[in-house]
């Protein structure tokens, strides 16, 4: 069971987010998800579960059980509650941020909510890491493409 776990939208809300408060910020924001992630992972019993930073804003999560529905939305919950705590009472209030695009031009960033992508292996066997990934990307980009937190669970051979 690998859980995919990313903390920027389809968009890339952290981008954005750094330009507006800044990198020293954003490293406060993956420190504190790290964290989160850690201490949801050992109050709900995945103590042998794996937590990695992959780099940027994704993680990687691995962990024996396919009773992964606890573990993603205790995640979330605690997100979406700490993650106000790194914007303005201005931004809280109006729920985005005003930053530049890539391409220049002023847009309102909604603020970051966290996309959960879980690859198992219940009813899959990937014949190796490169047909695993790529199965992983797809779960990722469905999930990201919610503007909300979310999780989404592939567990159909798809």
């Amino acid at each position: 069971m690998r859980l995919y776990v990313e903390d920027q939208k389809i968009q890339s809300n952290f981008k954005p987010y750094n330009d507006v408060y800044g990198f020293d910020n954003g490293d406060k924001i993956i420190e504190m998800t790290a964290g989160l992630i850690e201490q949801r992972m050992k109050a709900l019993d995945f103590h042998e579960g794996f937590l990695g930073h992959i780099g940027g804003d994704d993680f990687v999560v691995i962990v024996e059980s396919h009773q992964i529905h606890k573990l993603c939305e205790a995640i979330i919950d605690k997100f979406n509650k700490r993650i106000l705590d790194f914007y303005s009472e201005i931004d809280r209030r109006n729920g985005y941020i005003t930053a530049e695009n890539r391409h220049g031009i002023i847009e309102k960033f909604p603020l970051m909510s966290l996309s959960i992508a879980v690859v198992t292996n219940r009813f899959n066997n990937f014949e190796n890491a490169s047909k695993l990934a790529e199965y992983a990307s797809k779960i990722k980009k469905k999930c990201k493409a919610c503007w909300e937190s979310n999780y989404i669970i592939g567990e159909a051979n798809e």
